[in-house]
């Protein structure tokens, strides 16, 4: 049941990227920030732009979740993919908090490619799933190369049985 908590955590987090983004394209291109104001002040001021924060917020708790339940399952693939891709939504968050403060085109910049970064993450961390077999009873230890395992004991052939004579003359 982790494994499938843990594909639909990335998917969520992947979905709420995608959204984000359409969000942030909206509100660069539409709203005018107010100057002069506090930051909680700025960011409530237009609705585009509180729903942009709300889901940010929701963003952030996807991905804490993502990378936590990735630690406990131990593949450390997963660990990765989820651990950049909560680290670049952290950055987009800085950018954002930059963008209200002065407006600048970098922080936008940055919002966006931090945001294609952690896209991409989840992404690689939910088509790692399908890559490797994995089903939600097995970790990725129980999961052996197939020239690693042993036979099954039904396929096996049994140690105190002969070889098939040969019956063909040789003499």
């Amino acid at each position: 049941m982790e494994w499938r908590a843990l594909r639909g955590n990335c998917m969520g987090a992947a979905v709420l990227l995608v959204i984000q983004f359409g969000l942030g394209t909206a509100v660069n291109l539409y709203v005018t920030l107010p100057s002069g104001k506090s930051f909680w002040s700025t960011v409530f001021s237009d609705g585009a732009v509180a729903v942009h924060a709300i889901v940010a917020l929701l963003l952030l708790g996807a991905s804490v979740s993502a990378l936590v339940r990735s630690i406990r399952r131990g593949h450390r693939l997963l660990v990765a993919f989820t651990a950049v891709g909560l680290l670049a939504i952290i950055v987009a968050a800085a950018g954002g908090v930059a963008f209200v403060r002065n407006g600048s085109a970098g922080a936008s910049l940055s919002m966006a490619l931090a945001a294609a970064v952690a896209l991409f993450c989840y992404l690689a961390a939910i088509f790692s799933f399908g890559a490797g077999g994995w089903s939600e009873h097995a970790a990725p230890a129980d999961r052996a190369a197939p020239a690693d395992r042993a036979a099954p004991a039904d396929r096996a052939a049994p140690a105190d049985r002969a070889a098939p004579a040969d019956n063909r003359d040789h003499g």
